[in-house]
C-alpha cells in the first residue's frame, strides 16, 4: 500500500494557490479541466479541486517508494483510488477518469501501465499536478516493455509529457503544471550544470549564493536548474512558459520541499523556429521563496542575499501578464 501523507503546508497550498488559479481558469475559459496527476489513494486534490475537472487520469503505484514487482505487490492502493474515482463519476461529479497501475515513469515510457492497459492520451490536459515527493534527480528503477532494467528520471517523463501534449491537433492549448520535488539533490548532472554553464545569468546567480550554504543555497540552484530545464522543453514544444513565484515549504517528516506553478500556452514558432519567452531567469531567480507560516503565505527573507519580492497571489501572477492578455483572455 502507498505511504504517502499529506502534510499541513501542502493542504494549504493545495486549497489557497491551487485551487484559485483552477477557478480562475475555469471562469476563462468556461469549461472544466482535464487532469492528469499523482494524487495518492486518498486523492486529496482532486476532492478539493473536483468542482472544475471533467475527467481525471491518474497514476497510482503499489507500494511507493518501492520498485514495482505485480508479483508480490497487492493493488490495494490502485484499487482505492477506483473506487473513490468511480463514486464522484456516479454523482456526477467526473465525467469519466482512468486510473493506471504503476510509477507515472514506467507507464509513460513503456506505454502501458503492470496490469497491461495500454496508456494513451487523446485529449488536451489541462492540469498536470506532478507531486513526485522526492528528488528531481532521483530515478526510477523499471522494467522496460522487454523485461529489460532500466532507469527513468522525472524530467524524462515532463518530456514525454509535453511531446504527447502536442501530438494532439489542438492550436489553442493551455495548461496548467504544478510539479512538487524535494529540495535536496545527488546527481552528477547537476553538479555538472553548475560547472560547466556558460551562462553569464546563471554564473552571476550562482556567485551570489557564496555566502549561503545548506538548505538556503541548495533550494535556489536547483530552483535554478529546474527552471531553466522546463523552459527548454516547454519552448522546444512551442509553449510559451509563465513561471509563478516558487514555494519553499516543510512537508511531511520535516522534508524541504519545492513548489514550482507554470502555466503553458501553445504558440506559432516565428520564421525562425523561436518560440519567446516572456520572463528572465534573473529576475525569476532573484525573486524571495514564498513559505507557509501560521496559515499563510509569507516571503522568505535572506538578509545575506539581495533578493527581490513577489506577489503573494497567485492570480496576479498571471493575470496582467502577456500571454493571458494575448492568449487567455480571448476565451471569455
Amino acid at each position: 500500500m502507498s505511504n504517502f501523507k499529506s502534510s499541513k503546508n501542502k493542504d494549504f497550498i493545495r486549497s489557497n494557490w491551487g485551487k484559485p488559479l483552477l477557478d480562475f481558469i475555469y471562469t476563462n475559459i468556461n469549461c472544466k479541466l482535464v487532469y492528469m496527476g499523482l494524487p495518492s489513494p486518498n486523492a486529496e486534490d482532486i476532492k478539493e479541486w473536483i468542482d472544475y475537472l471533467s475527467k481525471v487520469i491518474a497514476f497510482q503505484c503499489r507500494d511507493y517508494p518501492k520498485p514495482s514487482d505485480p508479483a508480490t505487490q497487492s493493488k490495494e492502493a490502485v484499487h482505492k483510488l477506483e473506487k473513490m474515482l468511480l463514486d464522484f463519476q456516479r454523482m456526477k461529479k467526473i465525467e469519466s477518469f482512468a486510473v493506471y497501475d504503476g510509477y507515472i515513469e514506467e507507464v509513460i515510457l513503456n506505454r502501458r501501465d503492470l496490469s497491461l492497459i495500454e496508456f494513451n492520451q487523446d485529449e488536451t490536459v489541462m492540469v498536470y499536478n506532478l507531486d513526485f515527493c522526492n528528488e528531481i534527480d532521483s530515478p526510477l528503477d523499471y522494467m522496460d516493455k522487454n523485461g529489460e532494467p532500466k532507469k527513468a528520471y522525472k524530467f524524462q517523463v515532463i518530456k514525454e509529457i509535453l511531446q504527447l501534449q502536442k501530438s494532439i491537433e489542438d492550436s489553442s492549448q493551455k495548461f496548467i503544471m504544478f510539479l512538487t520535488i524535494r529540495a535536496k539533490f545527488e546527481d552528477e548532472d547537476i553538479s555538472e550544470f553548475i560547472k560547466n554553464t556558460n551562462n553569464e545569468t546563471i554564473k552571476q546567480l550562482i556567485k551570489n549564493y557564496s555566502n549561503i550554504s545548506g538548505i538556503d543555497k541548495k533550494a535556489r540552484i536547483l530552483r535554478i536548474y529546474i527552471i531553466e530545464t522546463l523552459r527548454n522543453f516547454f519552448q522546444h514544444y512551442e509553449y510559451i512558459p509563465r513561471f509563478l513565484p516558487t514555494i519553499q515549504y516543510k512537508g511531511t517528516g520535516n522534508a524541504n520541499i519545492l513548489h514550482f506553478t507554470v502555466i503553458g500556452t501553445r504558440t506559432e514558432p516565428t520564421a525562425g523556429g523561436t518560440v519567446y519567452w516572456h520572463q528572465d531567469l534573473k529576475t525569476l531567480c532573484g525573486q524571495k521563496f514564498i513559505t507557509v507560516k501560521n496559515e499563510a503565505f509569507i516571503r522568505i527573507t535572506k538578509n545575506e542575499l539581495d533578493e527581490t519580492e513577489c506577489t503573494l497571489n497567485p492570480i496576479r501572477s498571471f493575470r496582467d501578464k502577456k500571454e493571458f492578455k494575448d492568449y487567455w483572455q480571448k476565451a471569455e
